[in-house]
C-alpha cells in the first residue's frame, strides 16, 4: 500500500531548491533567505510524522520502500553526492531546522564531518567502509597528538664564532619552496557558500533564480488590482516560463501554476484570463 508523501515532497522540494541555491549564492543572499523560509514552512507537517529514516540511493531519497521525488534534480543530486561519501540514510527528527539541513548540505559536499555538531536534529547513518575511515581517520589523530612533544621546543645551538681577520664564508643559498598544497576541504563556515567548486561563479546580488522570480511574481499578481499591474506581472510570468521549465523543479512549477489558478478568478478581462491560461498551460506542459 503506497503511503502519502506529501507532507515529505513538500519538505525535500524546498530543501532541494535551497541546496541549489547555497551552491551559488552565499547564505546571506535573498534567494537563500527566501528559500530557507520555505523549509521553515514545511517542517511543521514534517514534524507531524515523528522521526523519520529515509534510505540514500545513487540516484535519490527512498521511504518505506518508495522513491521519493524522483524527477526532482535537486533531490537527485543532493543524495547522490552523500552516497558517494558513504552515507546510506539519514534520519531526520522533529525539532529540525534549516540550520540543520545547511549543515548536512556541507557534508554532502566534504565540509562538514557526518558527526558534527551542526547536524543538530539530522542524524547520519554511514556504510560499513565509510565508518571504518571515519574510525581510522579519528585514531591517527588522537595518535598523532599523544606523540606531540610537550613544552617549549630548545633554541637553537649558537653559531660558532668567525676568527679575527678571517673573512666570514657567504651565506647558503636558501631552499628551494616546497609546492603549494593541493586544495582540500573547505571548513564550514556561515559565510562560505556550500560548494567550494563553485566559489568562482559571479556573485550578481540583483539577479535572483528564475523559480524565486516566478513565485515573486505570482504573489505580486494575487496582489494587483489594476489591469496594468496584472498585465504587467503576467507578462514577467510568460518571459520566465522557459527558465522555470528548464529547471526541471516539479515542486516550484506547481506552485507557480497554482498561482496563476488563483488569480483566474480574481480579474474579469478576457484577455488577462487568456493570457494566464496560457502561461499555466505552458507550464503544465
Amino acid at each position: 500500500m503506497a503511503i502519502d508523501t506529501g507532507a515529505v515532497d513538500r519538505a525535500l522540494g524546498a530543501i532541494g531548491t535551497t541546496f541549489r541555491l547555497t551552491r551559488l549564492y552565499p547564505p546571506s543572499h535573498p534567494a537563500v533567505l527566501e528559500a530557507m523560509r520555505h523549509i521553515t514552512a514545511s517542517l511543521p507537517a514534517l514534524a507531524g510524522l515523528g522521526s523519520v529514516e529515509w534510505k540514500i540511493g545513487a540516484t535519490g531519497l527512498h521511504w518505506h520502500g518508495q522513491h521519493l521525488l524522483p524527477r526532482n534534480t535537486q533531490v537527485a543530486e543532493l543524495a547522490g553526492l552523500l552516497f558517494a561519501r558513504g552515507i546510506r540514510a539519514i534520519q531526520v527528527n522533529p525539532g529540525v531546522t534549516p540550520e540543520h539541513w545547511l549543515g548536512l548540505f556541507g557534508v554532502a559536499v566534504g565540509n562538514v564531518a557526518p558527526d558534527d555538531a551542526v547536524l543538530g536534529r539530522i542524524t547520519v547513518h554511514l556504510g560499513r567502509r565509510a565508518s571504518q575511515r571515519l574510525s581510522a581517520s579519528r585514531a591517527s589523530e588522537e595518535a598523532a597528538q599523544a606523540t606531540e612533544p610537550i613544552g617549549a621546543p630548545s633554541p637553537p645551538p649558537a653559531a660558532a664564532s668567525v676568527p679575527p681577520g678571517v673573512a666570514e664564508p657567504p651565506p647558503p643559498p636558501p631552499p628551494p619552496l616546497p609546492p603549494p598544497p593541493e586544495p582540500g576541504p573547505v571548513a564550514w563556515s556561515a559565510t562560505a557558500t556550500v560548494g567550494p567548486s563553485r566559489a568562482s561563479s559571479v556573485f550578481r546580488p540583483d539577479v535572483l533564480p528564475a523559480d524565486v522570480e516566478a513565485r515573486r511574481a505570482v504573489t505580486a499578481l494575487l496582489a494587483a488590482s489594476q489591469p496594468e499591474d496584472q498585465r504587467a506581472n503576467v507578462e514577467k510570468l510568460r518571459q520566465l516560463t522557459p527558465s522555470v521549465i528548464a529547471l526541471r523543479d516539479i515542486g516550484a512549477v506547481a506552485e507557480v501554476v497554482a498561482g496563476l489558478d488563483r488569480s483566474l478568478g480574481k480579474t474579469q478581462a478576457p484577455e488577462i484570463q487568456e493570457a494566464l491560461g496560457a502561461a499555466a498551460a505552458a507550464l503544465a506542459g
